[in-house]
């Protein structure tokens, strides 16, 4: 084995015959579903869009076992999601086709993990899906076809030929141009001392920070407004906190948020420069150039005054919904109604057309400040104060208390009587939509509050936006399909097709998107049927009559099984823990714990009152979303 980097192209490392093993000092396999569709996702624009190109996925870390083996030192998630790709593109989309037969098998094992090994073992021999131990894995594997489907467009059920076409496409860019680099370490590597090396070493140069270098040289000739630029960015770049908080001088930030720290004092960047001139100090360089960003990334800002003060801890109070690169983008998307992409790895690519002068990097900042301050006021995040272990929605703002010399902040609801609901809505998409690249559903609400400051009527704009996505997207044909651009910058959240008299309910063997779920779910609470009802991460599909019961009784048939009235959302591991178990008996376990959606929950109502769950239970259930479905949409 020869210990020089190498690349190759996923046919080539899943042919090659080199074995892999993940050691046991690895954590487990984590990737979630939405890194799935992601990399599918990544990989699909590159192919439509550079198929002459090679799309680099990344590094395999690995160390020359004397047995032979490479010890994946790093990328073990890749690896190991590539070979379940691979199983179930071959068993799920080719079948008897075997048009890959140098796949003949997975390419790595698990150190002491006999149940993961086996379970990519199974998966590869297209063992019966019951036999899966890997909860992880098995569901993943499960959402390759899915997610497939989604990214193309089209179902494979449905709209064969067209998915066909797409997915050959997709394969052979996959297996040719898709390419990843091998780095072996040197024989005599001592491993301790190599994972210190990789979790001590500095920090790289990030994307944002070299578009900050080039924002700031294009105001290189006016260092005032290079030094409050400065501050502003600095302020913005903390996700973690409020925006006015990363502002430590007291003055400054009174001088640009006002006395009650919620409203911008000027209407342009120009004139915040001047109003703050005598703040300011000049530069040492005349051009901001990266080695500046680089040397003062962590400069403290100005001196705080210690009469300026918090009431309660504010250190790592909050999480955002996203993250800065990424707000990065949806400013830049607000501010030029152009369909630029939300992938932060392509943040600089995306900002390369665009002639960064003096005029757009001033309009930039001060866009970039006054979004930021709305969605810090109107935009959910997770609050840790009374939840440490995993936080709570909420929407709230700065509110000022004055006493005497000394100033005290503290946080109040942003929304009075509407917050529940601006919470709710606001969760039920960011759930439905996880992925930070795909969020635009937080595009649309920063565009309409950009020209609604007070946050009047978002919840309303929101409500009607959801049903766009359902009237637009999910309940149509794939050709009628509008994108999100279209809804939002051009119909504004206005649905453009009218609700049918009658749904074409999805169903398990289609193509099925959990916001159809998350949606019903927020209709279901409008109407009361669960007030105390929150929107968690949910990504699995669970069928309350099981696909493969246990031995006691009977199979249910497909019509009825595979239906909506069939289904609800549930987390991943709740989902593998009694996938197998009675309607019954899962109804008397969950209704000891809290419910993971509002639908579920009206199942086991009818269970638990029936001790039963039969076809016809699921027919009138089903029957009755539908009309739940229909009359929110009916607008």
């Amino acid at each position: 084995m020869s210990n020089n980097p190498s690349m190759f192209s996923l046919k080539e490392l899943f042919s090659n015959g080199d074995r892999y093993i993940i050691p046991i000092y690895q954590r487990n396999y984590a990737w979630e579903q939405s890194h799935l569709q992601q990399l599918i996702q990544d990989v699909w624009d590159s192919c439509l869009h550079a198929p002459d190109r090679n799309y680099y996925i990344g590094t395999l870390v690995v160390y020359n076992t004397p047995q032979g083996f490479y010890e994946t030192i790093d990328g073990q998630q890749r690896l190991t999601t590539i070979n379940i790709m691979l199983c179930a593109m071959q068993n799920e989309i080719e079948k008897e086709n075997g048009s890959f037969p140098w796949f003949t098998g997975v390419n790595l094992t698990y150190q002491l993990r006999e149940k993961a090994s086996s379970s990519l073992k199974k998966l590869y021999e297209h063992v019966d899906p019951s036999g899966i131990e890997d909860a992880y894995i098995n569901s993943m594997y499960n959402h390759v076809r899915p997610a497939m489907e989604t990214v193309f467009g089209c179902n494979l059920s449905k709209e064969t030929s067209q998915f066909i076409e797409c997915y050959d496409r997709f394969k052979q860019y996959f297996f040719n141009n898709v390419i990843i680099t091998r780095v072996p370490l040197p024989s005599d590597t001592d491993l301790n001392h190599y994972f210190e090396i990789m979790n001590t070493r500095g920090e790289q140069l990030e994307k944002h920070e070299i578009l900050k270098a080039r924002m700031f040289n294009a105001l290189k000739d006016e260092p005032k407004a290079v030094w409050l630029a400065n501050r502003i960015w600095e302020a913005c770049s903390d996700m973690s906190r409020y925006v006015q908080m990363g502002i430590a001088d007291m003055n400054l930030r009174q001088l640009i948020f006002s006395n009650d720290m919620n409203t911008l004092t000027a209407p342009d960047f120009d004139t915040l420069v001047d109003a703050a001139r005598q703040y300011s100090v000049e530069e040492k360089h005349s051009l901001f150039s990266i080695i500046d960003i680089d040397e003062n990334r962590n400069q403290a800002d100005g001196n705080s005054d210690s009469k300026d003060r918090f009431s309660g801890n504010d250190e790592s109070r909050f999480n955002s919904v996203i993250n800065f690169p990424n707000f990065l983008l949806q400013v830049f998307r607000v501010i030029s109604k152009t369909d630029i992409p939300l992938d932060d790895k392509r943040l600089l690519v995306t900002f390369e057309p665009k002639i960064i002068d003096s005029a757009f990097a001033k309009q930039f900042i001060y866009q970039l400040l006054k979004l930021r301050l709305l969605f810090d006021k109107y935009i959910i995040k997770r609050d840790f104060v009374d939840d440490k272990e995993n936080g709570k929605w909420n929407i709230l703002k700065i509110e000022v208390q004055e006493n005497g010399k000394e100033k005290r902040y503290s946080y109040k609801n942003s929304y009075g009587e509407e917050q529940k609901k601006n919470i709710m809505i606001q969760s039920m998409f960011h759930v439905s939509l996880p992925s930070q690249n795909y969020k635009h559903w937080l595009c649309a609400a920063l565009l309409y509050l950009s020209e609604h400051n007070d946050g009047g009527g978002l919840f309303d704009y929101l409500n009607r936006l959801s049903h766009a996505y359902m009237l637009d997207r999910f309940t149509q044909l794939s050709n009628e399909q509008l994108d999100y651009f279209n809804i939002i910058f051009e119909n504004n959240g206005v649905p453009v097709h009218c609700c049918p008299k009658s749904l074409n309910l999805p169903r398990f063997d289609t193509n099925i998107d959990v916001f159809y779920f998350n949606y019903l779910d927020m209709q279901l609470w409008l109407n009361d049927m669960a007030p105390d009802f929150v929107f968690t991460s949910r990504s699995s599909v669970e069928h309350f009559y099981p696909q493969h019961p246990m031995e006691n009784f009977d199979p249910m048939d497909d019509e009825y099984l595979h239906s909506f009235g069939n289904l609800c959302l549930i987390s991943s591991s709740k989902n593998s823990k009694l996938s197998n178990f009675s309607p019954i008996q899962k109804t008397d376990f969950y209704k000891k714990s809290t419910i993971d959606s509002i639908k579920q929950k009206l199942m086991m109502d009818i269970c638990a009152a029936k001790r039963d769950w039969k076809a016809s239970d699921i027919k009138e259930h089903a029957e009755s979303m539908e009309r739940v479905l229909i009359e929110s949409l009916t607008i």
